[in-house]
């Protein structure tokens, strides 16, 4: 076991005991809300361009996959260069993609 855990065990009961679970607990809401929304933007989305049942499970395939891909490489990046780090890195890779155009219309036909 770690030291946090083992001092968050041996210490009496606290307001850090508190903050940790509200840490814990927003973390949680909001994987679980990031992954409600694929399956709620995805009934809207094939509603709006028409997608069949094929495209519509692959795009929820792929939307997911991403999903975990991202956590895994800014967990690590959080893990190697510390919050501040993998922040900095987050933000350029969501500003960038401004860049990528729309093409909604490739998943149609």
């Amino acid at each position: 076991m770690s030291s946090v855990t083992e001092s968050l065990n041996e210490a009496a009961w606290d307001w850090i005991h508190v903050k940790t679970a509200a840490i814990a607990g927003i973390g949680y809401f909001t994987d679980a809300y990031d992954l409600f929304v694929i399956g709620a933007a995805l009934a809207l989305i094939r509603s709006q361009w028409h997608l069949q049942p094929f495209m519509t499970g692959l795009l929820g395939s792929v939307a997911l996959a991403a999903a975990c891909l991202g956590a895994w490489i800014f967990g690590r990046a959080g893990d190697l260069w510390g919050r501040r780090g993998s922040t900095v890195w987050r933000r350029f890779s969501w500003r960038s993609e401004r860049f990528c155009p729309p093409w909604p219309g490739i998943l149609a036909h």
